[in-house]
This record gives C-alpha cells, sequence and structure tokens, in this order.
C-alpha cells in the first residue's frame, strides 16, 4: 500500500513539471529541426552543383551565420505556435496589462534595468568564455537580425520561459518562488555559451517576479528588448573592438567601478521590492 502511494505521488508531482520539461524539449529541438534541415538543403544544393565536400560544408557555415536571424524566427514561430496548440499560453493575461499604473511601470522597469547593468558587471568580472562573440557581432550589423534578436527574441523567450514555462508551473500549484527559480535556469542554461548562462539566469529571476506579479509578459517583454536593442547596439558601435571596453574601467580605478555597480544593483532590487510590494488593482 506504501509502495502505490509512493508510485502514485511521484508520479503527481511528476506531472506538475512535465508540460514545462516539453516547453523546454520543444524550444531547443525546433531551432536544432530547423538549423539542420537548412544546413542539408544547402548541402545537397552545393553538392548537385559539383561542389566538393570541403567546399560545400564551408558554404554550409557561412550561410548558416548569415542566416541565424531568419532561422531565429522560423523555429520561434513554430514553438509559440506549439506552446499555443499544448494551451500553454493564455493570451487573456494581456488585458491585465490595463491593471499597472504609471508607478508600476516605473518601478519595475527601472528595478530591472539597475539589476541588470550590476548584473552584467558581475558578469564581466566572471571572464567566461564568448562561444558567439563573432555571431552576435554578425547579427549587430544587419538591422532584420537587429529586428528579429533584439525585438521578436525576447518576445518568443518570454512567451515560452514567462508565460509557458513558469505560468504553467503555477497553474499546476508549484510555488511560486520554486516556479521563478525553475524557468530562471531554464533560460540561464538553454543559452549554452557560458559567457551568457549567468547573466541570462539573473534576467530569469527578475523577469520571474514581475511576471509573478503582473501576470503577463507586457513589462518583461519591454525590458528583455530593451536589454537586447542596447546590447547589439553597443556591438554595433564598437564593432571588434566590443570585448576590449570594460565596465570596470568607466569611473577611473575597479574599487570604485565596484562600489558605483554595486551600489545600483542595490538600488535595484530596493525598487524592485517597492515594485513587488505595490497593490496592482485586480479585474
Amino acid at each position: 500500500m506504501t509502495k502505490c502511494y509512493s508510485f502514485s505521488h511521484f508520479f503527481f508531482v511528476m506531472d506538475r513539471y512535465l508540460k514545462a520539461f516539453l516547453a523546454v524539449i520543444i524550444f531547443l529541438l525546433t531551432q536544432m529541426i530547423v538549423s539542420a534541415i537548412f544546413l542539408l538543403v544547402m548541402f545537397l544544393s552545393c553538392y548537385n552543383e559539383g561542389g566538393t565536400d570541403n567546399e560545400c560544408l564551408e558554404l554550409c557555415e557561412t550561410a548558416e551565420q548569415m542566416s541565424v536571424a531568419l532561422l531565429l524566427l522560423i523555429s520561434g514561430a513554430i514553438t509559440v505556435v506549439a506552446l499555443y496548440c499544448m494551451k500553454m499560453i493564455d493570451l487573456t493575461t494581456l488585458k491585465k496589462v490595463r491593471n499597472l499604473t504609471v508607478k508600476d511601470c516605473v518601478l519595475a522597469v527601472a528595478g530591472a534595468l539597475s539589476v541588470i547593468v550590476f548584473s552584467n558587471y558581475v558578469n564581466e568580472q566572471l571572464d567566461l568564455p564568448d562561444l558567439l562573440e563573432e555571431s552576435f557581432l554578425m547579427l549587430s550589423r544587419g538591422w532584420f537580425s537587429f529586428v528579429v534578436v533584439g525585438v521578436v527574441g525576447p518576445i518568443v523567450e518570454e512567451t515560452v520561459f514567462r508565460e509557458s514555462i513558469l505560468g504553467e508551473l503555477m497553474r499546476r500549484g508549484v510555488g511560486k518562488w520554486k516556479a521563478i527559480l525553475i524557468s530562471a535556469l531554464s533560460f540561464g542554461l538553454v543559452h549554452i555559451n557560458p559567457a551568457q548562462v549567468p547573466f541570462a539566469f539573473a534576467l530569469g529571476l527578475v523577469f520571474g517576479l514581475i511576471y509573478v506579479k503582473t501576470g503577463n509578459i507586457v513589462l518583461t517583454t519591454l525590458i528583455h528588448i530593451i536589454n537586447n536593442c542596447v546590447s547589439l547596439y553597443t556591438i554595433r558601435i564598437y564593432g571588434d573592438d566590443a570585448s576590449q571596453y570594460q565596465m570596470s574601467d568607466f569611473f577611473g580605478t575597479p574599487a570604485v567601478s565596484a562600489l558605483v555597480f554595486t551600489a545600483v544593483g542595490l538600488i535595484g532590487v530596493y525598487l524592485l521590492w517597492l515594485f513587488y510590494k505595490s497593490e496592482i488593482v485586480k479585474d
């Protein structure tokens, strides 16, 4: 009897996390499958035209870099449609944005951006390898790729990791703090690139907090778009020299920079605390 209860309890608990896990898998698999199909078509086209194996492989590598934005757009659209069909996206939550006051929005945006600045500084100090530095440089140069990564990307990621994963976990009775942690970990790990993982995890915590308070992805998407566009525009301005500019050099000495950015981070946490404690009128 005890063993049966243990098994039933195990499956009950697993069922609460199953859809969230599937959302992560769908997000990753869709990108991999779309990229694989694209590369296969490119390789076969080159091979049929008489190209050697090495020439075709080089062509695929170049074409993939040039078409990253298009691949992200296609895979993102497929992912969102799949999650909508799985009933993990509730469009009615968007109506809740009318309950937010200007004060709420200012506190959330200012607090989140302050924490993001501090997280960027900490991430820089970790000095983790950036495996996608060249890809980001390439993406920042074209306006189409800039719009896809800067605007469409955040919309897709917020739909997947906040609305679908975090929202689904909470709808299935998972505690809000545990749900925020799970969605943030998922968001950080799917970035794969070591230089992005800690920063994405920190963003996931901030966005999760805002989502839980507001019940929709409007504010988190806005902040996410601001972050991505500023990052891409910075890379666009400095180009190949972007990695040479360090936030720790902004205020003369590393010690002063550490104090300033820590203060910015603490202010951000305080503003987010005020936002979380504020009363948002319910329908």
